[in-house]
């Protein structure tokens, strides 16, 4: 049960919300074993085996958290033994083949659904525990921060003590209808960004990736910023609805998108794309290293270690790993050349990061090296400018002809049934770099705010065809 589907939207949520804050009226902790309950019912519905999993994984780490604070002496070995088990169950789910069962050539075995945000959720619990930044919580209080459903599945990546006290505030167990209008629409928002412009993306991109042989190089380009679109509008619509949703259950979450195809340099963007796993990366791997503390050398290295652990976060495919080394250089690069990048005009070093980034998006995407280093040959040669039929049919939605349908002629709607792809494009662009992002204009109460939130939960809901996976799910 995913937040884009029906059953979650119109039964799960509503009948949880108020639950949740009636049996918190009569009983703060009772409220807060029902969120428990509902996160893990929402967690083991496709899946049983992932459920136990995440069971047998939440004891074993809560029991060494347990034990740190009750041998002090022995602590560090406690938190070496849980650490690397957590890493090197996540190693092993990540690496094909590891866990391979073969039974009549059938291979029968399953990767725990976000497998990589509960590993480094509990790597923050024990790291903060040890270093006694955090008391070691009750097991309600465990479980509430590893399982809170909105920001299970893909994040935001937390803090501990930022998370688990709001849990407990008295004031935060009454609904809200500030916090309520404000959760709704970032929900509404979200849910555009992931049906109506991630899913057709991810069409056109499927589509590419399905049929390699036979594209053009104007097919590559739309197939490489259409994937460009798709990740982000996917994982970012995924944050809006987390944080919509825990709005609107009056906990807060911190931001994981500013805005990042708005980004000058590699570093900016990094700054602003998956905003918790950067500041988890920097604070857990990067300054354990040394940071920038040992001279220039070891800085560099740490930084290339840092994007070798987030390629392989993602996923074991070579392709994830050069992904990140690439992302590493980059890094490296920003920082080698800040004051000559600052010469520059923030026109040009915009349109270098962002061809940048596409290039490493469509790499992170492919299903080999060979195939994206392929594609990128094509692409490059420019012998065909062709856009290919089956890929411009892909745009054309029945929620956007309707729309159209009101505003222009029918001669006219045959010549935009060819732009389709365009005006996906463009309308791409502007959403990512005109306006303010949905976290930074939550508050808003305006009457145009409120239509587009109103247009846009309506245009996501009959957008809704059935369930369909978010990327980092998957991870």
């Amino acid at each position: 049960m995913i937040f884009n589907s029906y059953i979650f939207i119109f039964c799960f949520f509503p009948i949880f919300t108020i639950g949740y804050f009636l049996i918190s009226k009569l009983n703060l902790k009772a409220g807060n074993w029902f969120i428990i309950i509902a996160s893990l019912v929402l967690y083991g519905y496709h899946n049983l085996l992932s459920l136990a999993w995440l069971a047998g994984s939440i004891l074993f780490t809560y029991l060494f958290s347990v034990l740190i604070t009750k041998k002090p002496s022995k602590g560090k070995l406690f938190l070496v033994i849980s650490v690397s088990a957590n890493v090197l169950l996540l190693i092993a789910f990540k690496i094909p083949g590891f866990f391979e069962v073969k039974a009549d050539n059938i291979e029968s075995f399953f990767m725990p659904l976000a497998l990589s945000f509960i590993t480094f959720s509990q790597i923050a619990y024990l790291v903060n525990v040890y270093k006694k930044s955090i008391k070691n919580y009750g097991l309600q209080e465990y479980l509430l921060y590893v399982t809170y459903f909105p920001k299970l599945l893909m994040g935001p990546i937390t803090e501990p003590g930022d998370l688990i006290d709001q849990f407990y505030k008295k004031k935060k167990k009454k609904p809200d209808i500030k916090h309520i209008v404000a959760g709704l629409r970032l929900m509404s928002f979200g849910l555009f960004k992931k049906v109506i412009l991630a899913d057709t993306f991810a069409k056109a991109v499927n589509w590419g990736f399905v049929n390699p042989s036979v594209l053009s190089s104007a097919d590559i380009v739309l197939v490489m910023l259409c994937y460009t679109f798709e990740i982000y509008f996917d994982f970012s619509g995924y944050s809006d609805m987390a944080i919509g949703l825990s709005m609107i259950l009056n906990i807060n979450l911190p931001i994981n998108f500013n805005s990042p195809y708005k980004s000058t340099s590699i570093q900016d963007f990094w700054k602003r794309w998956h905003i918790s796993l950067t500041s988890f990366l920097t604070k857990y791997v990067y300054i354990p290293l040394g940071g920038n503390r040992k001279g220039t050398f070891r800085t560099y290295i740490n930084i290339l270690i840092v994007f070798l652990v987030s390629g392989f976060w993602h996923g074991s495919n070579w392709t994830f790993v050069l992904w990140g080394v690439l992302h590493g250089l980059l890094m490296i690069y920003d920082r080698y050349a800040y004051k000559f990048r600052q010469k520059l005009s923030d026109l040009f070093t915009w349109i270098c990061t962002f061809i940048s980034i596409n290039i490493l998006w469509l790499l992170f995407r492919a299903e080999s090296i060979k195939q994206w280093w392929t594609m990128l040959g094509v692409m490059i040669k420019c012998e065909s400018t062709a856009l290919s039929q089956e890929l411009v049919s892909i745009f054309e939605l029945s929620e956007i002809r309707l729309l159209l349908n009101t505003f222009f002629k029918e001669d006219l709607l045959s010549t935009l049934h060819l732009l389709y792809p365009q005006i996906f494009i463009i309308a791409a662009f502007i959403i990512c770099l005109v306006p303010k992002n949905a976290y930074e204009t939550k508050k808003d109460r305006s009457v145009a705010g409120a239509v587009l939130a109103a247009l846009a939960l309506v245009f996501g809901i009959l957008g809704m065809v059935g369930e369909s996976t978010f990327i980092y799910q998957n991870f």
